[in-house]
Order: structure tokens, then C-alpha cells, then sequence
């Protein structure tokens, strides 16, 4: 849903050829895709295992469509199980990469922040705080916002939700 959001926002500012791993959203933003995201969406180490193949047969794919299309740069998003190995390959053959919407090493793992300063050009976080993290760690980043704000809307008022919920009202937090 984020990549498909940015990827309509390119394509209103330039003229652009986008390619790469989505699903119905991101093809409805005219992204030609080359890997459907359904075929690498795992969870859990099982599930990995059992999908190791299709997850090797994608990341081969996206990496010779890259050589062939060489493109400017690859924006990746989120899913960093798949997405570091795919830009450790990517910047190996001359692609800048950016991280839209970064790990959140912040709250696990966060040596592996190093990586993503090795792999990534730069880094677009959407929460304010992930800019200082990635910063200190001296990845070149830059504090988006979130995607979504502006774009969810409460469909209770403040007095409905707290009466449903058992909430005082009154009360700020």
C-alpha cells in the first residue's frame, strides 16, 4: 500500500518507468511488475524455508531486471528479511538504493543498522525519531512523515468512542 501510495505520487511528478515487486496496488499505480509480492510474503522461519525457493527464483529475477532496465536507483520498501540481501546485490551492480520506510532496528536488532549504512544511498524514515537512530549511525536520512497521515480519518467522535470503549472523556491521555 506505501510503495503503490509513493509510486502514484512519482508518476504525477515525472515521467517515470517503474518496475519491480508489488501486488494489485502497485499495479494499479502502473508499476510494471516483474515479481508478485504474494510469491515472497512469508512469516516465520518455516514458512521460509518452505518458500525458499520462490524467494531465490525473485530475488534472481529482480536483480536481471535491474542489469537489463539499469535503472536510476531502487526505491525498496519495508520487508528487510528480503529487501537488505536484495540491495547488498543491487548496489554491487551499480544501483543506488533508498530505504522507504526503514527496519525498525531501533527496537530490535539494532547493530544491523550498519547494513542498511553499507547497502542504502539514503534512508526515508516516518517516524520522527528514526532520523536521529539511522543519523547517529551515519546512514544519510531524511524524516518523511508518515504515509498515512492525512489520509485516516476517525469515523467516531471523541464523546462515542470513549462512552463504547468505557472511557472517561474527560480525561487527555
Amino acid at each position: 500500500m506505501y510503495a503503490a501510495r509513493l509510486a502514484t505520487a512519482l508518476q504525477q511528478r515525472a515521467n517515470l518507468e517503474i518496475f519491480g515487486m508489488g501486488g494489485p496496488q502497485m499495479r494499479a499505480a502502473g508499476v510494471d511488475i516483474v515479481t508478485d509480492y504474494s510469491e515472497v510474503s512469508v512469516v516465520g522461519i518455516t514458512e521460509i524455508l518452505s518458500h525458499l525457493p520462490s524467494l531465490i527464483r525473485a530475488m534472481s529475477h529482480l536483480v536481471s531486471e535491474a542489469e537489463r532496465r539499469k535503472p536510476a536507483f531502487a526505491i525498496l520498501t519495508d520487508f528487510p528479511g528480503f529487501h537488505l540481501r536484495l540491495a547488498r546485490k543491487l548496489k554491487s551492480r551499480g544501483t543506488k538504493n533508498i530505504y522507504y520506510i526503514c527496519p525498525q532496528f531501533w527496537a530490535w536488532r539494532p547493530w544491523r543498522v550498519r547494513i542498511v549504512r553499507r547497502r542504502f544511498a539514503q534512508a526515508l524514515c516516518i517516524f520522527p525519531f528514526e532520523e536521529k537512530f539511522f543519523g547517529d549511525a551515519g546512514v544519510p536520512v531524511k524524516f518523511i512523515g508518515h504515509p498515512l497521515v492525512g489520509a485516516v480519518h476517525a469515523s467516531l467522535d471523541r464523546q462515542v468512542f470513549c462512552r463504547e470503549q468505557g472511557l472517561d472523556p474527560q480525561k487527555s491521555s
